[in-house]
């Protein structure tokens, strides 16, 4: 996975722990990339002394073969991440086969990560002054050859250049509030072109609008982006479909209770947005992977914990506490506005997690253990 050459990147110095604009995310991947190593280790009977040397020593490896291959930056964090992965294998390893985790501890567990989800899917527009951007050049992206005619956010205009305005723009961007680009259809571009983005003197990203042949993409900085994570965008496919060059269009979204709404003067499609069920989406951008299957691995995720609570508990006690879990998914949208729930994942994941247990522990209380 680590030792094939990459797509290029940000070079960082060797020495940052860690550096980039996901630096954070990376350093979460790299954690659990090593967590299997610690794992099968410590089965074998290793301590902690050889599981860290073996994370560490490995990584080192593999940074070093990283130099040879482009697009690949080797760095310490990396080998921090991986050595502090291999050492958490071993201590999750050690724990499973004492026994499962109480209901408690699931429970908060899950609650925890929920909550950390809404909350870096809130806005957080970058401070200082603030820059608008029509159809930019954005180096590693194309270049888009339409025109823009007007760009609004919260009913302000939003010109090329500074902002005189910026925070009055900073405060409609953090509500968050709806926006609009009128612009004249160009080319239909093969790869993400920028039409309008708003950044900082820091380059920050604020709010960034691209299109790609007939999709529309559109991102705004949150808390995620400020912790270092990803920011997922929200892509419309087809937002563009049967308008030719030289035509009049227009890109608008607001947020309404059911999530973010992304029309175009050809469709409207609402409940986008960073989902709490999905929070393997801070960690990388733009997967390609369809909305399908992010919905599969979200119930995974949700069957896992609510199976493991079943067997580790008494049914009864086990049900309340996944309830009083659903309950404060299913409340998660209004706590944030953008922090939309896929109900189908949430359903799917407890039926399946019941069904699980009920086939491992039957139809006893649980597992002792727990």
């Amino acid at each position: 996975m680590t030792l094939v050459p990459a797509g290029g990147g940000e070079a960082t110095p060797f020495w940052c722990l860690p550096c980039g604009h996901l630096g954070t995310a990376d350093a979460v991947l790299n954690t659990i990339l090593f967590l299997p190593l610690g794992a099968l280790l410590g089965q074998l009977g290793a301590g902690l002394a050889t599981v860290a040397a073996a994370g560490i020593g490995g990584s080192t490896a593999i940074e070093l073969l990283q130099t040879a291959l482009p697009g690949r930056h080797p760095t310490a964090g990396d080998i921090v991440a991986n050595g502090l992965g291999a050492v958490l294998g071993l201590v999750l390893w050690r724990r499973l086969v004492r026994g499962l985790p109480s209901v408690r501890t699931w429970t908060a567990l899950g609650v925890a990560a929920l909550v950390a989800m809404a909350a870096a899917s809130a806005s957080s527009p970058p401070p200082g002054v603030l820059y608008g951007q029509h159809t930019p050049s954005l180096g590693t992206l194309d270049v888009y050859d339409g025109d823009v005619l007007d760009a609004r956010v919260g009913g302000l205009p939003v010109q090329s250049g500074p902002l005189e305005d910026s925070d009055a723009i900073r405060e409609r961007l953090g509500a968050p509030a709806a926006f609009s680009v009128s612009f004249r259809v160009g080319t239909p571009p093969p790869g993400w072109a920028p039409l309008f983005a708003i950044f900082s003197a820091d380059q920050e990203e604020a709010l960034f609008v691209a299109i790609r042949g007939d999709d529309v993409l559109v991102r705004s900085r949150s808390m995620a982006g400020r912790l270092r994570f990803a920011e997922p965008s929200m892509v419309v496919p087809g937002g563009l479909a049967g308008l030719e060059p030289g035509d009049t269009a227009v890109v608008s979204g607001r947020v309404e209770q059911a999530g973010f709404c992304l029309e175009t003067s050809v469709l409207e499609v609402c409940g986008l947005g960073p989902d709490p069920l999905q929070g393997w989406r801070l960690l990388r951008r733009d997967l390609g992977v369809p909305v399908a299957l992010w919905t599969l691995l979200s119930a995974g995720v949700v069957a896992f914990v609510s199976a493991s609570m079943l067997l580790a508990g008494r049914r009864r006690t086990a049900w309340m506490a996944i309830a009083g879990l659903s309950a404060l998914a299913l409340a998660l949208p209004t706590l944030t506005p953008l922090a939309t729930l896929r109900i189908p994942a949430l359903l799917i994941g407890l039926a399946a997690g019941g069904l699980t247990a009920r086939v491992v522990g039957g139809r006893g209380p649980a597992n002792a253990g727990a």
